[in-house]
């Protein structure tokens, strides 16, 4: 029963529901149509492209699009380095906090508690880059600065941390870091971002002239079996993650033919 309930649920919400009604669809036009022969490559292709849109949705097809991403660059055991260098994502504007307002997504919020747990065995600055710095009622929100607030709520001093807000995608991560870091003679940034958004961050800073060591966190892909897995049905976490690895498939074929922005 518990297994039933499982694809029963998983087909009629979305996005699973979108493939349950495209194949309601496909079934009720075969029924009212004559087989021709146009028709039959008509109904091939669609139901090609329906095969399609529900594997994209599943965490089988999605964690094996991420895998090659996030295992680039392994964790390192022991990261030596002078600085620790957080590139964001994304934030909320005017939501409620503890200790004010703006809320970082749940990538930089664990970007954040990694960078903590470094500061805490390195004991060196740490250096926020994201924004973009949004104006709201009065109120100034980025990545950088929310990010700073909440390193604080951990324990960690304002004066350790400095602050960029206003880049807006990796590649002005990476220049607007590599400013600071120079102006600081810091040599040897550890950074740290995402495992499946890694590479195209290494890239990024590689072209601005800035040799990091990475340390990925904030994996999405899992690494062993799971007692119930469903795998195979969609879901939006397969969906979130098959869109999430194709985007940062061509972010790093932009970033390698010189595609700025």
């Amino acid at each position: 029963m518990f297994y039933l309930i499982k694809i029963i649920e998983s087909l009629i919400v979305p996005p699973g529901l979108f493939v349950t009604v495209a194949i309601g669809f496909a079934l009720v036009s075969r029924r009212k149509n004559k087989k021709t022969k146009g028709r039959k490559r008509r109904v091939s292709a669609r139901w090609i492209a329906i095969a399609l849109m529900y594997f994209a949705c599943t965490t089988m097809v999605g964690n094996a699009l991420l895998r090659p991403l996030e295992d680039a660059y392994p964790q390192p055991a022991a990261p030596k380095g002078d600085v620790i260098v957080v590139l964001g994502a994304g934030f909320t504007i005017g939501t409620p906090d503890v200790d004010g307002r703006g809320n970082l997504y749940g990538d930089s919020s664990s970007r954040i508690v990694t960078a903590a747990a470094l500061y805490r065995r390195l004991h060196v600055p740490i250096l926020l880059s994201g924004g973009p710095e949004t104006v709201s009622r009065g109120v100034s929100y980025s990545f950088a600065q929310i990010g700073l607030r909440e390193l604080e709520a951990l324990g960690i001093p304002a004066r350790m941390v400095y602050v960029e807000p206003n880049s807006r995608n990796t590649e002005e991560n990476a220049a607007d870091s590599a400013v600071i870091l120079r102006s600081h003679h810091f040599a040897r940034p550890i950074l740290v971002t995402s495992a499946y958004h890694m590479p195209r961050a290494v890239m990024d800073f590689r072209r601005a002239g800035i040799q990091v060591t990475p340390y990925p966190t904030a994996y999405l892909a899992n690494r062993g079996g799971q007692r119930y897995s469903f795998v195979w049905l969609p879901s939006m976490q397969g969906l979130q993650n098959t869109y999430t690895a194709l985007r940062e498939y061509i972010g790093l074929a932009a970033t390698d033919i010189g595609i700025r922005g």
